[in-house]
This record gives structure tokens, C-alpha cells and sequence, in this order.
């Protein structure tokens, strides 16, 4: 019967108009982030390369002239720029990126020019940490607010407990229900993010990259799980769809 209920409620949710414009604006968002990610990962990468060269060359002539002064002279290192960024850039671009030593101390962190001003751009990147907790978690609202209330405003509540059907069985059905939708909803998305990446071959997809992105599915969905959680519990306490909502 779980299976069932399961079942019926999935097949509802795919049919959906909700659902259709929620796949197509995930996919989207994730393809333009993704692009997004990968132009400026190649133009930060070149310009952290190119400054690195730089300065060994600049360093390997001071060695030849006078090694003393090379040992005491201020230095900057550079943080170079994190690959997995596409998932979550951490906030890293508002902490700084540099820090400046010699051959005997460290004298202190830096922020470098070129770094963005939060009060500047108060913006969020489009990386797969915003996609989730934005539109996924709407997403997850929209297939939740009305999944009780809804039926009894329509009076087929009754008509599926008139059946022998526990309501928690009800109820768990079509909470899975849900999570099942929204992972129909994320992995095109995840998928096409990855496959944007792989051929743009500005990083390597390795079985560290496969591992993060399994991680953060993991907790992808258990986020979905909590939202969803609260999103059932609005529409079991509320009388019509609107008041859920």
C-alpha cells in the first residue's frame, strides 16, 4: 500500500505544470552558473599562474645578484583559486588571499586587488549550495503546502482514509513522494552541471570530485528532508491550500 501511495502521488507530482517549469528553471539556473563558474575559474587560474611566474622570476634574479636581500625581502603568496567552487565558494572571495612573509616571519594576511567588495555586489553566486537553498527549497514547498490541505478542500481526503490505509502510511507516502520529485528535479541538473564541466576541461573530474558531489547530494537531500518536513506539517495543520501557503 506504501508503494502505492507513493506511486499515485509521484505520478501526480510529474504531470504537474509545477513540476515541468520547476525542472526547466533548475537546469537552466545550473547550466548558467556552471558556464559562469568555468569562464571566470579560467581567467582567475591564468592570472594566478601568471603572477606566480612572475615572482619566481623575480625572485631567481635577486638569488643571482644578492641572496641576503632576496632572504629579507617582503614577499607575497597568492591563494590560488579553489576548483570545487561550483559547489560552494565558501564566502572565500570576502576573506583574504594573500599573506606576505620572508625567509624568517610571517608578517600578516592580506587582501589582495581584484577581490570582490561585499558592499559593492551583495549578491550570491549562482554555485549549487545557492540552487539548492533557493529554488529547490521552493521547489519543495510547492509539492508540499497543498499535499493535505489541498485534498481536504477537495474532499478526497476522506475517500483515500475510507480505505485500509493508516494515516501515518498516508502521510509517509506522500512525504517520500516528495523527496522522490525533488531528486527527479536536482540529478538533471547535478548531471548537466558536471557534464558542462567535464568538457570545458578547465578541471579535472576525478574520484575527489565524484566524492564531493556525492557528498553533497547526502546533504542536498537531507535538507529537502527537513523542508519538506515543515512544508507537510503546514499543510496537516491547515484547513485549505491558501492558508499553507
Amino acid at each position: 500500500m506504501l508503494f502505492f501511495i507513493i506511486m499515485r502521488e509521484f505520478r501526480h507530482n510529474i504531470l504537474s505544470l509545477r513540476l515541468h517549469l520547476s525542472l526547466i528553471l533548475t537546469i537552466v539556473v545550473f547550466s548558467l552558473g556552471t558556464i559562469a563558474f568555468v569562464n571566470n575559474y579560467k581567467l582567475e587560474n591564468g592570472a594566478y599562474k601568471r603572477y606566480n611566474d612572475k615572482e619566481i622570476e623575480n625572485m631567481r634574479s635577486l638569488a643571482t645578484s644578492n641572496l641576503s636581500q632576496l632572504a629579507v625581502q617582503r614577499k607575497n603568496q597568492l591563494l590560488e583559486p579553489r576548483s570545487n567552487s561550483f559547489i560552494n565558494d565558501s564566502r572565500e572571495k570576502y576573506l583574504p588571499n594573500s599573506f606576505e612573509y620572508n625567509s624568517y616571519n610571517v608578517f600578516g594576511f592580506t587582501v589582495k586587488p581584484g577581490s570582490i567588495n561585499p558592499y559593492l555586489q551583495p549578491f550570491l553566486e549562482l554555485n549549487w549550495t545557492f540552487v539548492i537553498s533557493i529554488i529547490i527549497g521552493f521547489t519543495v514547498f510547492l509539492f508540499t503546502f497543498d499535499s493535505i490541505s489541498g485534498e481536504k478542500e477537495s474532499r478526497t481526503l476522506a475517500i483515500s482514509l475510507a480505505n485500509s490505509v493508516s494515516r501515518g502510511t498516508l502521510l509517509f507516502g506522500k512525504y517520500l513522494s516528495v523527496l522522490l520529485t525533488t531528486a527527479f528535479v536536482l540529478i538533471p541538473g547535478l548531471c548537466i552541471s558536471l557534464i558542462i564541466i567535464f568538457i570545458s576541461g578547465a578541471i579535472q573530474v576525478n574520484a575527489v570530485t565524484v566524492m564531493e558531489t556525492a557528498g553533497f547530494f547526502i546533504i542536498g537531500m537531507t535538507f529537502i528532508a527537513c523542508i519538506a518536513a515543515f512544508g507537510m506539517l503546514a499543510s496537516v495543520l491547515s484547513k485549505s491550500a491558501n492558508v499553507s501557503m
